[in-house]
């Protein structure tokens, strides 16, 4: 996904170039310092956009002008364009071809490592390295790629979704992003300084999600090691055990003239704020 940001840079720096021009009727037409002057003009009024379609155009017109396909690498570079790194490459080989200095190769060939390294790609910035290397820079040594992160995991007993309702974390979380949203909002909401301001103390919030977890880990006993609770009769001591867990009783026999009774406020309110489906 290709990200920009368009509008005033801080500071743009650019190499003086000395050469003369001719005629002024399109950004096309100028080269050098002019054209950065211009392009500076365009980002300093927010019109980034038109900057990068005139650069494009210019780049078009003339392809071998290494000072022009260099505005328009370092104006794609400062807007963290991919398109950056293959707009250097031209430039390099351009450089290479036209047996340019030494410094100018070497300025190129040390940004296309950085670039290489940025995205990932050792075999390309070992290349470059070399191409620095040959321009007169010294060696540069390329860090050997990091072994796989290990990655650790917990398990959140009861259904994902109900989780996410008492911690107050999005249904389109991903789920490597639910513990770093739960971490967020228990610091932000999790806890309240004591009245004498001496220690923190739980929050409604944190209370009930830490209640939750304790009653979604009894359920979680009744499935065994499928984790998936299965009811097979309305009349049978595991639908009596679940309803004890859940805060309810069931009167009268089964069938339509069932009846739920509350035998345990607090785990009712949990069933019911966590959305357990206890309707089916």
């Amino acid at each position: 996904m290709r990200l920009w940001r368009f509008g005033v840079t801080t500071c743009i720096v650019v190499a003086g170039f000395g050469l003369s021009f001719t005629g002024r009727d399109s950004i096309g037409s100028l080269r050098g310092q002019d054209l950065n002057g211009e392009i500076w003009k365009l980002e300093a009024k927010g019109d980034g956009s038109v900057a990068r379609d005139q650069l494009r155009r210019a780049v078009a017109a003339r392809p071998n002008d290494p000072l022009t396909l260099e505005s328009y690498a370092e104006f794609l570079d400062r807007h963290r364009d991919p398109e950056a790194h293959e707009v250097y490459q031209q430039l390099n080989d351009l450089l290479t071809r036209n047996r340019a200095s030494n410094t100018e190769r070497a300025r190129i060939a040390r940004r296309l490592v950085t670039l290489d390294l940025l995205a990932g790609d050792r075999t390309g910035a070992a290349k470059h390295a070399e191409d620095y290397r040959a321009a007169g820079g010294a060696a540069l040594a390329i860090p050997a790629m990091p072994a796989a992160a290990q990655r650790g995991y917990i398990e959140i007993p009861g259904p994902l979704r109900s989780f996410g309702r008492m911690a107050a974390v999005s249904p389109d979380a991903l789920a490597e992003d639910v513990l770093p949203a739960l971490s967020h909002n228990i610091v932000l909401n999790g806890y309240s300084a004591s009245r004498g301001a001496d220690s923190l103390e739980p929050t409604e919030y944190l209370k009930l999600l830490l209640r939750y977890l304790s009653q979604a880990r009894e359920i979680e006993k009744l499935t065994g090691a499928s984790k998936v609770l299965r009811i097979e009769m309305c009349e049978s001591s595991q639908t009596g055990d679940l309803l004890r867990v859940l805060g309810y009783r069931m009167r009268g026999g089964c069938g339509s003239d069932v009846v739920l009774e509350t035998v345990n406020a607090s785990r009712a309110f949990i069933t019911i704020d966590s959305g357990f489906p206890l309707s089916d």
